[in-house]
């Protein structure tokens, strides 16, 4: 027979575990209490904050803070204080100028006469000396076209 009360609600609330029992009556032991249908509530995971009697309407004091968050996290000034420290930054470091006031000369283009050597010495690569070189040089092959590509992005066009 079920439990039933003559308005024919069911007499008990099936509440699951994990979950908190929301009381329907004030007085009555919530596992006594009628309901039409068996209530599911999830646990809080945060106890919402209540704003004091007698102040701001929550929805405004949520705007208030929500535009205040906006505001605290990066001022015009603030940003603009980050980029000069950050530019004076990279400036230090990559300076030409060294500790102590000793300034390091930029390195000079080697002749072409250099780059012809190398060229002549490798070869064809059959040479046994540069067996190991021939292994990374034909590896290094499949990134070619992505190199190239970004060397024809980044030439100035006879438009621009």
């Amino acid at each position: 027979m079920d439990p039933m009360f003559p308005g024919g609600q069911p007499q008990f609330i099936f509440v699951p575990p994990g979950s908190v029992p929301v009381p329907i009556l004030n007085q009555v032991p919530v596992m006594m209490q009628p309901a039409p249908f068996p209530v599911f509530v999830q646990q809080p995971t945060q106890r919402p904050m209540l704003p004091p009697q007698g102040s701001i309407p929550q929805q405004q004091q949520q705007q208030q803070h929500m535009s205040s968050m906006q505001t605290d996290y990066m001022t015009d000034d603030r940003l603009q204080e980050k980029a000069r420290r950050w530019q004076q930054l990279q400036t230090k470091r990559y300076a030409d100028k060294r500790r102590f006031g000793f300034s390091d000369i930029q390195k000079e283009d080697m002749p072409a006469e250099h780059i012809r050597k190398i060229i002549r010495d490798h070869g064809d690569m059959t040479n046994r000396k540069f067996r190991h070189d021939k292994r990374v040089y034909l590896g290094s092959l499949k990134y070619m076209p992505h190199a190239i590509y970004k060397l024809l992005e980044n030439m100035p066009m006879p438009w621009e």
